[in-house]
């Protein structure tokens, strides 16, 4: 597996099919929907991998890679089935984390805090889960705890901009406007094509009166993307 996801890290997907295809059978069927799903194919994928666990149910890295398919078909339900039956195969906290996402997607943010618990319990350097602990906590309107696990998250991976955002977003929805400022910035520092990062900054500028700097970023944010209707529709508010 280890080879496997070798050729997958580097982009050689061709090596990757031709190594998955040598492996005895059944694990070959395995390999070819783990390259499936990482191409970007999760019909085909869940297709292959369900075929495969008619032969060997005891896999659960099959059950995880189903669940997170289910995730990306934005069918939560079928997606805890599966990740249910991957934890308890083998508790690996990205199981667990993947499985409280699922719970979060039904409103379920009893379970889905368990989940991550359980997680962090495994695996306490594990950075996305705090983020979507932060993510339970801002939905609860407990804008401190939201706060002190995206820090923890930072704290682990302080160069996912995504991790900056959601903190720009809950300091903002808490009156912390300066250091929404401040998270938004370094969000864009790490990514600056996108389009919500501009927004949202604008927005807070906006609070803060500084109509000026709210207008550039909107402009920065159309530029980026020019179909951005958000950002067109608040640019003619102001101008």
């Amino acid at each position: 597996m280890k080879k496997l996801e070798g050729f997958l890290k580097k982009g050689l997907i061709t090596d990757a099919f031709e190594y998955a295809k040598k492996q005895p059978y059944p694990e070959n069927l395995f390999m070819e929907g783990v390259v499936y799903y990482h191409t970007g194919n999760v019909l085909k994928a869940k297709e292959i991998l369900e075929e495969y666990i008619t032969v060997n149910p005891e896999n659960s890295e099959a059950y995880y890679y189903l669940g997170n398919i289910y995730l990306e078909m934005n069918n939560p339900e079928k997606a805890v089935k599966q990740l249910s039956k991957a934890v308890k195969l083998k508790e690996k906290a990205e199981y667990y984390n993947d499985l409280g996402y699922g719970y979060f997607l039904l409103k379920d943010y009893k379970k889905a805090l368990r989940m991550y618990n359980r997680a962090v319990e495994i695996n306490p350097d594990l950075s996305v889960i705090y983020y979507n602990i932060g993510l339970i906590y801002r939905r609860l309107k407990k804008y401190k705890e939201a706060i002190k696990n995206y820090n923890r998250a930072i704290a682990l991976k302080n160069d996912e901009p995504d991790y900056y955002y959601n903190l720009g977003i809950v300091y903002r929805l808490s009156g912390q406007i300066e250091k929404a400022v401040y998270a938004y910035k370094k969000a864009i520092i790490l990514n600056p094509e996108n389009e919500n990062y501009y927004n949202s900054l604008g927005n807070t500028y906006y609070d803060m009166g500084d109509l000026d700097r709210a207008i550039e970023c909107y402009t920065k944010a159309v530029k980026i993307n020019p179909s951005y209707f958000i950002g067109w529709q608040t640019l003619e508010t102001l101008i």
